[in-house]
């Protein structure tokens, strides 16, 4: 029997061809504030699109859509249902359309979250990584990117370091690091005018200079920005300025001893 609250609309049959064009109805008045009420109650009943009328549910198990329902047809990308029902199948019933979105906000912390290749993004400046959320064994969300820091601060500080600081691979314009990168190209060409053994310039003597130097607090440019907003002209803020000594290969050898 159709369902009160599912929500009809003229869109064509795209069961055959995703790439098909829909018109999407707008929606009754309150029906997202309705239908996100009984989503909290409903977060068993959440599936999302498969093969055809397949449905992956909660619990990664297959359910089709009930043939009578309205929704049939339209076969949208997320649905709740109020019940589950076997008969030559799995039958998913009283269903109605939902957006991945509150589901997000309805489940809370029953999502499950892991995160996998964390690396450097150059244009933010920053770590980043990506997280998959799942509800009850569902992915709701792959693929999230966000800031690394928020995993994991210490290791978000040494891809700054390695990337960013020694590497220059980031868009940053702060004085003492244009100062040290014009420092650092002086010595590379001294070296290789002079064959001279005395000055260490690779990047990963560069990178020990400044996990020494930049404060523990400091782990992306925008908090490297705060940081040197706070500390100007500070005895902190000056160990940053790269020297000639810094660079020479008995000064580099004694400190990481």
């Amino acid at each position: 029997a159709p369902v009160p609250n599912q929500v009809e609309n003229e869109e064509q049959d795209a069961r055959h061809d995703s790439h098909k064009s829909r018109k999407q109805l707008k929606r009754p008045n309150h029906y997202d504030a309705v239908h996100q009420a009984l989503l909290t109650g409903l977060l068993s009943g959440v599936a999302t699109k498969g093969e055809r009328h397949e449905y992956q549910a909660a619990g990664n198990i297959a359910v089709s859509l009930w043939p009578g329902s309205g929704l049939f047809r339209r076969q949208p990308k997320w649905i709740m249902a109020n019940e589950l029902v076997e008969t030559s199948r799995r039958y998913a019933r009283t269903i109605g359309e939902i957006d991945v979105s509150w589901i997000e906000s309805a489940a809370g912390n029953l999502l499950k979250h892991s995160y996998y290749d964390p690396h450097w993004s150059s244009k933010n400046g920053s770590a980043m990584v990506y997280r998959k959320s799942t509800l009850y064994g569902l992915t709701i969300i792959s693929g999230r990117r966000m800031a690394y820091a928020k995993i994991d601060r210490e290791a978000a500080r040494q891809m700054m370091i390695d990337h960013g600081l020694a590497g220059g691979e980031w868009r940053c314009d702060l004085a003492f690091f244009q100062h040290n990168q014009e420092l650092i190209a002086d010595m590379h060409e001294l070296v290789q005018r002079t064959r001279s053994r005395d000055y260490i310039v690779d990047r990963y003597h560069l990178a020990q200079f400044y996990g020494q130097v930049v404060p523990q607090e400091v782990f992306d440019l925008a908090s490297l920005k705060r940081w040197l907003s706070k500390n100007q002209n500070s005895e902190a803020e000056q160990r940053l300025w790269m020297k000639p000594d810094d660079l020479l290969q008995e000064h580099s050898s004694s400190e990481l001893e």
